[in-house]
């Protein structure tokens, strides 16, 4: 939904989807301990091959506020986030048998608000999005923030 004035401004209101993923690659899993909060461990001894990741899946609304001049066109604005949905996935093998765990009910903030800004020409462009909120409810598991860089395509 954009509403639009006649000197180059605008408002817009959006829904997309997102699945993040966060990988751990140093000899390292995520894990719950007894008391339900997030842990990094080892991966069990004779073991090989590891990976461990946390994913998430987002709808996400972004309220942009954008400004034209000619074909450029600068935006700015939060991002909103609803994640319903998230788990922790380990892998490893273990004398040529594979082990497969997955967790859920990983204590992820289900609302969570970022910041997004650009500029783009022609429909293509450039954007930075800034993730200040932790991932996990306060004192439940490891503090992920991040600052993501990517580029618009427009078609």
């Amino acid at each position: 939904v954009r509403y639009s004035t006649l000197h180059g401004q605008a408002i817009s209101l959006g829904v997309g989807f997102e699945a993040r993923t966060y990988c751990i690659h140093n000899g390292m899993r995520f894990t719950k301990d007894d008391d339900g909060k997030l842990a990094a461990i080892g991966f069990p001894e004779n073991s090989h091959k590891h990976g461990s990741q946390i994913s998430f899946v987002s709808i996400q609304f972004p309220l942009m506020i954008e400004q034209r001049a000619g074909n450029v066109k600068f935006f700015a604005g939060p991002l909103l986030q609803l994640s319903p949905w998230s788990k922790i996935e380990n892998k490893y093998t273990i004398n040529d048998r594979d082990y497969n765990e997955n967790i859920r009910k990983i204590h992820q903030r289900i609302f969570t608000c970022d910041l997004m800004g650009g500029v783009s020409w022609s429909g293509c462009g450039l954007y930075v999005r800034y993730q200040p909120q932790n991932l996990f409810k306060s004192g439940w598991g490891p503090e992920f923030k991040s600052i993501s860089m990517g580029i618009i395509i427009g078609m």
